[in-house]
């Protein structure tokens, strides 16, 4: 960060969001973030914000705008480039299209692969974008976690049934490592000077081999990683890429929690850190926030019904049970569908149930934000198998033992919460 009076040098600050997932007044938030990356422009020229994706969904300002509302702010904050997350198709591929094209930012993916007949939403997206600082040419390359087509809505990436899009996945990896490489290696033939990956990939074990750290082991030419997805929070680790040289790996977590600052020295040297508050606030972002949340307020606090008891995803310690065992509010969340869809047994992802329900008032806000995705609801007639097949794959990452060093074990979003029947699962050790 800059200070009163700071020389100015030809130092490259890249200032990086992730996972946002609506939380535009979160934690740091955009009006401080906004704050300080101006201040750093009027001291360095050579300033950028980039965000790696999952802005669009995840919290009321979202679902009740279908994403352009997000998509305002992003524009006034004066992004310079994104990518895609996961969630940022939950409102279906075409309308991602159309958010992309109000986005007043660069967007770049590098491995999205389509085959359809139709309209590829990614037709005009790059997999680079080279910026020149000075002379010096840093490429930004996207990259999607090839996961998104079962961690979001698989029809959204079919035509007559046909899955027509392609994120490079394989069993091992190695299409997603070989589609980024062929990236780098196109950039440096541009004679890039630098290459940072503005990755959406997660870094942690269950999203292996098509995880960040997986793919800095089987390529070369990247210098840094700025990764989201897991919600890691990562000020900067290093992992030997394929010729054994380090590749810093730094990652924010969630809801603006941090935002990170990547600084590019004089002498080419990459050093990473991680702001969580900031003393002061740009008033005009400020502003712009206050008018989007206020055109939600007459919906979100019309009032829906009263609890007399909390609901809660956690257990007593904090332990983000929903993912793994039964909760209270999916309890609430899968009845309301099964009385909604007038059905025999309902069932709801824990990953989609993502707040604890209070007692008191509940208002239409507190029902969008304990269930923020917009997913819609659907019966159908299935057979006893197929119900059993669906909470095996729900329950496979489920461990017996619920916490480890105060973190949750064996979560798994897709984690079946269930109404109108009961199941129970044997832990084998």
């Amino acid at each position: 960060m800059p200070s009163a009076g700071s020389k100015k040098t030809n130092s490259i600050y890249i200032f990086y969001t992730s996972d946002v997932h609506c939380g535009v007044d979160d934690n740091l938030g955009f009006a401080k973030l906004k704050a300080l990356v101006n201040e750093t422009k009027a001291e360095h020229e050579n300033t950028v914000l980039v965000d790696l994706g999952d802005y669009l969904q995840g919290g009321t300002l979202g679902s009740l705008t279908r994403g352009s509302a997000v998509i305002e702010l992003m524009n006034a904050k004066e992004y310079d480039i994104a990518t895609i997350g996961n969630h940022d198709f939950d409102f279906g591929t075409a309308r991602l299209g159309e958010l992309m094209e109000a986005a007043q930012f660069d967007i770049t993916l590098c491995n999205a692969e389509y085959t359809g007949s139709g309209k590829n939403i990614f037709a005009d997206v790059p997999p680079y974008i080279i910026k020149d600082f000075d002379g010096v040419k840093v490429a930004f390359i996207g990259v999607l976690t090839p996961g998104v087509i079962v961690s979001s809505t698989p029809a959204y990436f079919q035509e007559d049934g046909l899955y027509v899009y392609d994120f490079a996945y394989s069993d091992d990896g190695m299409k997603l490592a070989e589609t980024v490489q062929a990236a780098v290696d196109a950039a440096r033939k541009e004679k890039a000077d630098h290459v940072i990956l503005l990755s959406h990939l997660g870094s942690i074990e269950p999203m292996a081999p098509n995880d960040a750290i997986s793919l800095i082991h089987r390529t070369r030419g990247i210098d840094a990683v700025l990764d989201g997805h897991s919600h890691s929070v990562i000020i900067g680790d290093s992992y030997p890429n394929a010729d054994g040289e380090d590749v810093l790996l730094t990652s924010v977590g969630t809801q603006m929690q941090n935002a990170g600052e990547l600084i590019i020295h004089d002498d080419g040297t990459i050093d990473s850190l991680l702001i969580s508050e900031y003393d002061h606030e740009d008033k005009e972002m400020r502003k712009a926030i206050d008018q989007a949340n206020s055109k939600l307020e007459d919906i979100l606090s019309r009032e829906a019904g009263h609890l007399d008891f909390d609901l809660p995803i956690t257990d007593d310690d904090g332990i983000r049970i929903v993912r793994s065992r039964e909760s209270t509010a999916a309890n609430f969340a899968a009845d309301s569908f099964r009385h909604t869809g007038d059905a025999d047994a309902a069932v709801i992802n824990g990953g989609g149930v993502r707040v604890t329900m209070e007692k008191g008032p509940v208002t239409y806000g507190d029902l969008v934000q304990l269930m923020p995705f917009g997913n819609y609801l659907c019966t159908k007639e299935c057979t006893g198998q197929e119900i059993l097949d669906a909470l095996e794959f729900g329950a496979r990452e489920t461990q017996a033992i619920t916490a480890f060093d105060g973190n949750a074990v064996g979560e798994f979003g897709g984690f079946m919460q269930v109404s109108g029947l009961k199941y129970t699962m044997n832990y084998h050790v």
